[in-house]
C-alpha cells in the first residue's frame, strides 16, 4: 500500500499515523493498494515493484504539469502507470525464473480539487462512503463472475457464494496479454469516506455489511478500521486484507443535483462492445460521416436521373409538314392554281419542308409527294406522283400532260406551284402577270 497527502513533496512516504488530519497541496492526496498473488515470495515481490513503479511515477521530477489539467488527462496518466507497472513485473519475471507467474492487482485513488479519480486493473475495490446516502462501490471487478453479473446470469449477491468468484480477468504480470486498465472520476463533498481494499475484505464482507459497520464507527477512522477488522475475521478471513480509509473533513456540502458521477475514459459496455467514451465519439462521427455520404450520392443520382420530360427532340434541318394531304382518285381531274387571287395572302412555308405522302396500303389511288433536290439555285421544285406508279412523267405549267407512250390507266398529274409548295414555272416570263407580289428568298 502507499499513501501520499502531499504529492508535491518529493520526499513522499507512506503515512501510517491514523486519525490525522492532513492538509492537501496542490498535488492532491494519493491512496494506493496493490494485491500481490503467485504465493507468498513471488507476490510479495510483484505488488512490491508495482508500488515501487506508482512512487517513481508520481515523483515532482517525473509527474508533468500538464497531467493536472483536467479529469481525463489524469485518469490516461494513472492508466500509462499501470502499464508501465505490468512490464515491470514481467521483465523481473523474465530475469528471475523464482518469480515466475507472479502478479499482481493494483488500484489507485487520487483526490485532486474535489474530484476522485480512481483507476485499476485486477479486483481490488475501491468505495465511496455519503453519510445519509449509502455506500457505493465506485470500481469494477475484473472478475469472472462480474462478468456473469454483467450479461444477467447470475446476481451480485449470487457473485458472492460463486466458486470462482476468485479467478481474476485481469491483472499485472499476465504474460498473455498487456495489462489494460479502466477509470472513474467522481466529484466527493464534506463528510464523504473513501476506502480503498484489497479483496481479502470485501471476498468475505458483503457490501450492506460493509456499509453498516462504516456507518455505525464513522466517527474515527481508527475505530472504522478496527471494526472492519474484527467483522473480517469473525467471517473466517482467508486472504491478507489491506484497507485504507480516508475522510473529507473540509469541503463543499452535498449537493444531490450532481450526484451523478462525471465518468473521464471509463469502458463502457456498448451492444456487448466494450468500448471506450472517446472511441464511441470517433465511431459515431464516422457513422454520421457515412450516412450523410449515402444520402448526397442518392440525391445527385436522383437529380441525375434522365425522365421523359427532359427527352428533347432536335429539329432536323428537313421539318415533315404535319399537314396531311387530302387523298385524290385517279378518275379526278386536279386543276392547278398558278398565282392566287391577290386579296388572298399565300400560306407561309419554310423552305425547309417537305410534303411526304400518305400512302394506303390497300388503294393505289394516293398522291405521293417526294421532295427532290432543286436543279439550280433560283428554284425550287417538286414533283407528285401516284403513290405505287412508276414511269410517271412531269407536269409543265399546270395543264395535263399527254399520255405520249405512258401505260394504260395513268393519269394526269398535276404541278403546283410555289404558293402551295411547288417549283416555280420552267419559263418565269411565261406567267409573269399571274404570279403572287410576296416574294420568298431560297
Amino acid at each position: 500500500m502507499f499513501v501520499c497527502a502531499d504529492l508535491s513533496s518529493k520526499g513522499q512516504e507512506t503515512l501510517f499515523s491514523v486519525d490525522k488530519e492532513e492538509s492537501l497541496s496542490k498535488g492532491g492526496c494519493l491512496l494506493v493498494v496493490a494485491d500481490g498473488m503467485g504465493g507468498m515470495n513471488a507476490g510479495e515481490v510483484a505488488s512490491e515493484i508495482a508500488i515501487n513503479v506508482v512512487k517513481e511515477s508520481f515523483s515532482p521530477d517525473t509527474i508533468q504539469s500538464s497531467v493536472f489539467e483536467s479529469p481525463k488527462t489524469r485518469a490516461r496518466f494513472m492508466e500509462g502507470v499501470v502499464v508501465r507497472a505490468d512490464e515491470a513485473i514481467k521483465r523481473h519475471a523474465e530475469q528471475n525464473s523464482e518469480c515466475e507467474g507472479m502478479g499482481s492487482t493494483l488500484i489507485m485513488a487520487w483526490l485532486y480539487e474535489g474530484k476522485v479519480t480512481v483507476t485499476w486493473c485486477g479486483d481490488s475495490r475501491a468505495y465511496l462512503y455519503r453519510p445519509g446516502v449509502g455506500l457505493k462501490q465506485i470500481s469494477k471487478d475484473h472478475s469472472y463472475v462480474q462478468e456473469l453479473v454483467d450479461e444477467g446470469k447470475i446476481t451480485m449477491d449470487e457473485a458472492f457464494d460463486h466458486p470462482y468468484n476468485n479467478v481474476i480477468t485481469r491483472s499485472l504480470g499476465d504474460q498473455s496479454k498487456k495489462a489494460k486498465a479502466d477509470s472513474v472520476t467522481i466529484p466527493i463533498f464534506l463528510g464523504d469516506i473513501i476506502m480503498v481494499n484489497s479483496d481479502g475484505l470485501s471476498g468475505v464482507l458483503r457490501d450492506k455489511e460493509l456499509e453498516s459497520l462504516i456507518s455505525s464507527n464513522c466517527q474515527t477512522m481508527s475505530g472504522c478500521r478496527a471494526a472492519l477488522w474484527e467483522a473480517a475475521e469473525k467471517a473466517d478471513w482467508y486472504d491478507n486484507v489491506t484497507a485504507i480509509l480516508c475522510e473529507i473533513t473540509e469541503g463543499a456540502d452535498y449537493d444531490p443535483s450532481i450526484e451523478e458521477s462525471v465518468s473521464d475514459g471509463l469502458d463502457k459496455s456498448f451492444f456487448n462492445f466494450r468500448i471506450s467514451k472517446r472511441r464511441l465519439k470517433w465511431v459515431l462521427a464516422a457513422l454520421t460521416f457515412l450516412l450523410l455520404a449515402a444520402i448526397c450520392f442518392l440525391t445527385i443520382r436522383t437529380c441525375h436521373k434522365p425522365t421523359p420530360d427532359e427527352n428533347v427532340v432536335v429539329e432536323d434541318t428537313s421539318v415533315n409538314d404535319e399537314t396531311p394531304i387530302e387523298d385524290t382518285t385517279v378518275d379526278k381531274t386536279i386543276e392547278t392554281v398558278v398565282a392566287s387571287q391577290p386579296s388572298q395572302e399565300p400560306e407561309k412555308k419554310s423552305i425547309k419542308d417537305k410534303i411526304t405522302p400518305q400512302a394506303k396500303p390497300e388503294t393505289t389511288d394516293t398522291l405521293s409527294q417526294q421532295a427532290t433536290e432543286p436543279k439550280d439555285s433560283s428554284s425550287l421544285r417538286r414533283r407528285l406522283t401516284p403513290a405505287g406508279m412508276s414511269g410517271s412523267k412531269q407536269l409543265d405549267n399546270g395543264q395535263p400532260a399527254q399520255k405520249n407512250g405512258a401505260n394504260e390507266g395513268e393519269k394526269e398529274r398535276p404541278r403546283l406551284t410555289p404558293a402551295q409548295g411547288g417549283s416555280a414555272p420552267s419559263n418565269p416570263l411565261e406567267n409573269k402577270q399571274k404570279a403572287d407580289t410576296s416574294k420568298v428568298n431560297l
